[in-house]
């Protein structure tokens, strides 16, 4: 007895692809500053602003490691509040700084406040741009006093103005030399001591505060010089003397 012969077709199967390895993610931290720059406005020459505060966050997803914050060139208005040689902001968080200015002189300053970190390029830093300007009161009077005919009483007009940007307190005055010379203070004009005094307007040539050096040559001693010193607050000189001639040169 004879079987048929069942053959059986199979279908051709693909092969499976090989698996590839994968790599896991790269973890990196990502830093972001709060504000990205700072400005100051205007602060009076010799104080130092209250501190601003800088943050950094951590919005990466591994450790970020700060090694040093300082201020760039030219320092010399700008201060970092201590904060640590170095420290570790975990993903997520973040860590503040303070900022202050401090102008030792009138006018404008700009720096910047640099961040060096595990993120950064060697070499490199993040930066915070940090501007601000100093301001400060200056005393405007004449450079000489004359008292031109020593035989007659006299009240030689003696003008002050402010020529800064802030008010200016004038805290003395004083006459030596001749003890013919005298001041009169106009305190019904004035008041007391101190005398404030707010900036010029250039378009009026007002404010100004307006004293006499007196002449009484009843008690003239010969003498041909003397001078008036004024006390104040102008930043970049204290005092300011000037020469009295006593007669014409």
């Amino acid at each position: 007895m004879r079987y048929p012969l069942l053959l059986v077709a199979l279908a051709a199967c693909p092969e499976p692809e090989p698996l590839i390895p994968t790599e896991a993610p790269v973890l990196r931290p990502v830093m972001e500053l709060q504000p990205e720059a700072l400005d100051f406005g205007e602060q009076r020459v010799g104080t130092s602003t209250v501190g601003r505060d800088v943050q950094i966050r951590n919005t990466g997803e591994d450790n970020l490691d700060v090694y040093e914050i300082r201020v760039g060139d030219p320092a010399e208005a700008f201060s970092v509040g201590t904060v640590g040689q170095a420290f570790r902001i975990p993903p997520g968080s973040a860590r503040s700084f303070v900022v202050r200015f401090e102008p030792p002189v009138a006018g404008p300053f700009s720096s910047s406040i640099l961040i060096v970190s595990n993120i950064t390029p060697r070499g490199s830093e993040a930066a915070v741009p940090v501007e601000g300007v100093g301001v400060a009161a200056e005393l405007e009077v004449v450079d000489q006093i004359t008292v031109a005919d020593p035989t007659e009483d006299q009240e030689i007009p003696v003008e002050i103005r402010n020529i800064g940007d802030v008010t200016l307190i004038l805290e003395s005055f004083e006459i030596d030399g001749n003890p013919g010379l005298g001041l009169d203070l106009d305190p019904d004009r004035n008041g007391v001591l101190p005398f404030e005094l707010e900036p010029l307007n250039p378009q009026t040539n007002r404010p100004l505060r307006t004293i006499f050096v007196t002449w009484d040559p009843s008690v003239d001693d010969g003498s041909e010089e003397g001078t008036l010193t004024i006390a104040s607050n102008d930043r970049t000189r204290a005092t300011v003397t000037i020469p009295i001639r006593v007669g014409e040169p």
